[in-house]
């Protein structure tokens, strides 16, 4: 009888608790490797921001030690009667900075700037018409800084002129036109007051007042603003008809005649700045 060996082959079975570790580890792998090139990505971008920096700021400013550009501002935009223009942001020096120059110019060039020292931070400026202004730091080794960027300020100090008012009265009507110039800001509002009442504002330079009284006199005050605040102000008296026609009246040059009164004023405006430059 042939004996027959039965030959057993063993089987290895992985359990699926196994599988799903192992497929762990391979994410766990590929995270690792994913989070690795993040960081390498990361320190080539700040590598480049450096020497984008290190560009822009010039490596001579580190070594040597130059001043940085101070930051200024000003106390209001648009046309005014007086501006202060300060430093916002200081410059940085190695060796500190010991005072600073500025220098106002009527042109956007540094070239034309006479420098003239302060200790402040800040200086008032009221130059009629454009000006621009910068600054510069010194440090204790007396190295000037580099220049500031300029800041723009406008200044008008001169009140409108009222050429010619124009009056038409009617029986219970009276209109009132005013024709003005100002060769700085320019022409802002109107202000319109009949009698002791209140001013009415109006962006057109007529105005009528109505519901009056026929044949008596009313003292009309006509006022002219400029956009930088400085006012004309012209008085004077106008009588309604009293039989229904309409009367037209003509003053030229209400700066020099036909006129009570005539005032130059200004609208009082607070920089908020007491302190100014001393020129040393």
């Amino acid at each position: 009888m042939e004996q027959k060996k039965k030959k057993t082959t063993t089987k290895k079975t992985i359990s699926k608790k196994e599988i799903k570790k192992v497929e762990d580890n391979k994410k766990e792998t590929k995270k690792d490797e994913d989070e690795d090139k993040k960081r390498r990505i990361l320190i080539i971008i700040l590598l480049i921001l450096l020497l984008f920096f290190l560009f822009i700021f010039r490596v001579d400013d580190i070594v040597l030690g130059t001043p940085t550009k101070p930051v200024l501002t000003k106390t209001g935009d648009g046309w005014s009667t007086t501006n202060v223009v300060e430093i916002e942001e200081d410059s940085n020096a190695r060796n500190k900075v010991d005072y600073y120059l500025y220098c106002i110019v009527d042109e956007k060039d540094p070239s034309k700037c006479v420098w003239k020292k302060t200790k402040t931070k800040n200086v008032v400026v009221d130059k009629e018409g454009t000006n621009y202004v910068y600054f510069k730091a010194v440090d204790k080794n007396g190295k000037e800084g580099k220049i500031s960027d300029p800041v723009e300020v406008r200044i008008d100090t001169t009140g409108p002129k009222i050429t010619k008012i124009e009056k038409e009265t009617k029986e219970n009507d009276l209109t009132v036109k005013v024709e003005a110039e100002d060769k700085g800001s320019g022409i802002d509002k109107y202000f319109f007051k009949l009698d002791d009442g209140e001013f009415i504002e109006s962006k057109k330079n007529t105005y009528t007042f109505k519901d009056l009284e026929p044949n008596k006199e009313y003292t009309i005050t006509v006022k002219v603003v400029d956009k930088a605040g400085n006012i004309k102000e012209v008085t004077f008296k106008v009588k309604t008809d009293s039989n229904g026609n309409v009367i037209n009246e003509n003053d030229n040059n209400d700066d020099e005649t036909n006129q009570e009164k005539s005032t130059d004023n200004k609208d009082k405006k607070d920089s908020g700045k007491e302190e100014s430059t001393k020129e040393e």
